[in-house]
């Protein structure tokens, strides 16, 4: 794992940054496999990753299309199944 990614272990995913998109990627995550066809696009998250997010990227959510919710609402998708 490198700085371009974290891994989110009590949601079971691994959320990884596109500075070119200016935007952030999600991937289901189960043990150490990247389930890369799972790929979408963070569009939105609870305070507590948002804090998260923003300290291991070092960026400013909404900069990057990421809306911070409300505490019970943990993720939203682009293209969830």
């Amino acid at each position: 794992m490198n700085k371009n990614m974290i891994i989110v272990k009590e949601y079971e995913r691994v959320v990884a940054i596109s500075h070119e998109q200016k935007c952030l990627y999600t991937y289901k995550y189960f043990g150490t496999k990247i389930i890369k066809s799972s790929r979408g696009t963070l569009l939105g998250t609870n305070p507590e990753i948002a804090k998260k997010l923003e300290s291991h990227f070092d960026i400013v959510l909404k900069d990057y299309g990421v809306e911070i919710l409300d505490e019970c609402i943990t993720y939203t998708f682009e293209n969830e199944e």
